[in-house]
C-alpha cells in the first residue's frame, strides 16, 4: 500500500462525489484510506450505538468501525482489517470523523433572539 497521489484522489472523487474523507497514514504505515460521506441514518446508527455502550452493550462499540468499512472507497476492506487489527484506534476515529462531517453545511445558532 501507498500514499494516494492527488490525481487519483481525483479519479475516486469523479467516481463517488467531490466530499470524500481522505485520511494518510504515516507512521508506521504509509496508506491512504478514501470514504465516501456518511448520511443521517449513519449518524442515528453512532448515536444510538453510544446510548447502548453506556447501558452495557459492548458489542455496540463496534458501530464506528463498522461505518468506517461500510464507507470504504480505498483501499480494500481486507486492507482496512489489517490496519485496524494493528490500530484498532484509526478505524474508529475515521467512522466518528465520517458521522461528524454529517450536517456540516448547515449553520446553527441556538439562544433567544
Amino acid at each position: 500500500m501507498a500514499l494516494l497521489p492527488p490525481e487519483e484522489i481525483k479519479a475516486l472523487e469523479a467516481k463517488h462525489g467531490a466530499d470524500l474523507l481522505v485520511i494518510h497514514i504515516t507512521d508506521g504505515a504509509d496508506v491512504s484510506l478514501v470514504f465516501k460521506p456518511a448520511t443521517a441514518a449513519h449518524w442515528r446508527r453512532l448515536n444510538a450505538a453510544d446510548k447502548r455502550v453506556l447501558a452495557g452493550d459492548d458489542a455496540a462499540a463496534m458501530v464506528p468501525e463498522l461505518i468506517a468499512r461500510e464507507l470504504l472507497v480505498h483501499p480494500t476492506k481486507a486492507d482496512l482489517d489489517a490496519i485496524r487489527d494493528e490500530a484498532p484506534w484509526i478505524a474508529e476515529n475515521a467512522g466518528r470523523a465520517l458521522v461528524g462531517r454529517v450536517g456540516q453545511k448547515f449553520k446553527a445558532s441556538v439562544g433567544e433572539s
